[in-house]
C-alpha cells in the first residue's frame, strides 16, 4: 500500500555504492544507498543495511568491508549485485584487491577500506553500521558519481 509520503522518500537523492565483504576466500557485493560521513576525526561513515540481507551478517562476522564508489554510467551494475547467488556476483567483472584485501571493481571511481566500529539498532528494518576508514583512493577523480536519480526505477533497496 502506497502512503502519501512515500513519493517524497522515493525522490530523495542518495549515492549508490557497492559494498564488498570478504568471507574467507570468497567475496560478496551488495548495493547500498544510505551512506554518509559522520566524523572527520576519526574518519567514520554511517551505513544502513537491511537486517534480513546476507551482507548484514557477513559484515558483523568479518568486521571489514570495502566501499566502491560507482561512476554515473553504470546503473545496470546495480542489478548484477542484487542477485541471490552471492558467490558468483563477480563472475565476468574485472576487479583488483587493495593492500587491505578489499575487492574493488575496475569501473569504480574510488574506494575506501573500512573496519566496523559500532552497530546501532534504530528500531526499524535496518541496522546502522559505523565504520572507520583505514585506507582509500580516488581512482577516477573527474568521474560523476552514480545516484538514485540515475537509476531507471524507484530504488528502495528491497533486495
Amino acid at each position: 500500500m502506497e502512503r502519501p509520503w512515500q513519493e517524497v522518500l522515493d525522490r530523495l537523492i542518495y549515492g549508490i555504492h557497492l559494498i564488498t565483504i570478504g568471507i574467507d576466500d570468497t567475496y560478496n557485493g551488495t548495493i547500498v544507498s544510505w551512506l554518509t560521513q559522520c566524523s572527520y576525526d576519526p574518519p567514520l561513515l554511517a551505513l544502513a543495511i537491511k537486517k534480513e540481507r546476507l551482507s548484514h551478517d557477513q559484515i558483523l562476522n568479518s568486521g571489514r568491508l570495502c566501499i566502491n564508489i560507482l561512476p554515473r554510467k553504470t546503473p545496470a551494475m546495480i542489478k548484477r549485485f542484487k542477485i541471490p547467488d552471492w558467490e558468483n556476483k563477480f563472475d565476468a567483472i574485472e576487479y583488483f584487491h587493495t593492500p587491505m584485501k578489499g575487492r574493488v571493481i575496475k569501473k569504480a571511481v574510488a574506494y575506501m577500506d573500512c573496519i566496523l566500529e559500532k552497530t546501532v539498532d534504530p528500531g526499524g528494518d535496518h541496522t546502522l553500521f559505523i565504520v572507520r576508514v583505514l585506507d582509500g583512493k580516488m581512482l577516477k577523480p573527474k568521474s560523476l558519481l552514480l545516484t538514485t536519480e540515475d537509476y531507471d526505477s524507484v530504488y528502495r533497496g528491497n533486495v
